[in-house]
C-alpha cells in the first residue's frame, strides 16, 4: 500500500535459483527470499549481515535511486550510501552446492511483525505492543533497537513483558549447572583445568576432521573424554509444553 503511494516507475527483481526445487523452496522459506518490487523513496530494511558493504541484518534506509545496471542505491538512516547487489543463500552437501538462491538482501520496511524481527538489529522502531499475544514478545521487539532514544512505544499490555515459567525453569537449571561447573574447575586446580580444556579443544578439532596436522583427541595431554563427563541440561519436556498451559 505504501509503495503504491510513491510516484515514478517500479523495478521488480525475481529470485535467481538453481538446484533441487524442494531445497530451493526450503531456502526461500527459511531466509524469506521472494520477489522484490522497489521504487525510489521506498523504505527498506537489509536482511543480511555484510559489514564490509555497510549494512547488517536490520539496517534501515530508503531507496534513493538506481545504478546503470538497475540495482538500487540505498541511503541508510546513518547517512551511508550503499549500492546493493544480489547475495547468495545456498545449501551444501559433501562440499558441493546443491541448491542456491540469489536476491537483493532487502525487504520493504514500513512495518514488520515482531516475529519476523527476531535476529535483527534496528536503528529505530515505532512499536505497538498493545495486542501482544505471547510472553516475551515485548523483550524481542524492544531489544531489536540499538538505542532507547530511538524507540517510540505506542502501546503495551501485560502479556508483552511477562516471562514464561518454562524459561524461568530453564534459567534456574542453567545457573545450577554453572555453579556445578565452577566447583568442578576449582577442585581440579588451574593447571589441571587448563590441561583438560586443551584436550577438549583438540577433541573438537579431531572430531570435525580438522587439519591433517591436528593432534589426536587428547593425545598430548593423555585425557580422553566420555559422554557422561559432560554436564548437560535435560531438555526433555520443555519443547512440548503448551504456552497456554504452562503447568501441563
Amino acid at each position: 500500500r505504501e509503495l503504491a503511494k510513491l510516484p515514478g516507475p517500479q523495478a521488480a527483481y525475481d529470485v535467481q535459483e538453481t538446484g533441487s526445487p524442494a531445497l530451493v523452496g526450503f531456502l526461500k522459506r527459511d531466509y524469506r527470499v521472494d520477489r522484490l518490487v522497489l521504487k525510489a523513496g521506498a523504505r527498506v530494511m537489509f536482511t543480511r549481515n555484510n559489514p564490509g558493504a555497510g549494512y547488517v541484518n536490520g539496517t534501515l534506509g530508503e531507496v534513493v535511486g538506481f545504478d546503470d545496471e538497475g540495482d538500487p542505491i540505498v541511503l541508510t538512516f546513518e547517512r551511508r550510501r550503499v549500492a546493493v547487489f544480489r547475495e547468495q543463500w545456498e545449501i551444501e552437501e559433501d562440499g558441493k552446492i546443491v541448491a542456491s538462491v540469489r536476491q537483493l538482501p532487502l525487504r520493504l520496511a514500513w512495518a514488520i511483525t515482531v516475529h519476523k524481527s527476531q535476529g535483527m538489529t534496528l536503528d529505530a522502531a515505532e512499536i505497538d505492543l498493545s495486542r501482544a499475544f505471547d510472553r516475551g514478545m515485548g523483550y524481542v521487539a524492544l531489544s531489536r533497537v540499538k538505542r532507547l532514544d530511538n524507540i517510540s512505544l505506542l502501546g503495551l499490555n501485560a502479556t508483552a513483558l511477562e516471562v514464561s515459567s518454562r524459561i524461568r525453569k530453564l534459567d534456574a537449571e542453567f545457573l545450577s549447572q554453572s555453579e556445578e561447573t565452577e566447583g568442578y574447575l576449582e577442585r581440579l586446580g588451574e593447571r589441571e583445568a587448563v590441561r583438560k580444556q586443551r584436550a577438549f579443544l583438540e577433541s573438537i578439532v579431531a572430531g570435525r576432521g580438522g587439519a591433517d596436522d591436528a593432534p589426536d583427541a587428547g593425545a598430548e595431554s593423555g585425557v580422553r573424554y566420555e559422554v557422561d563427563e559432560v554436564f548437560a541440561v535435560n531438555f526433555e519436556g520443555y519443547s512440548d509444553i503448551n504456552p497456554d498451559d504452562e503447568e501441563s
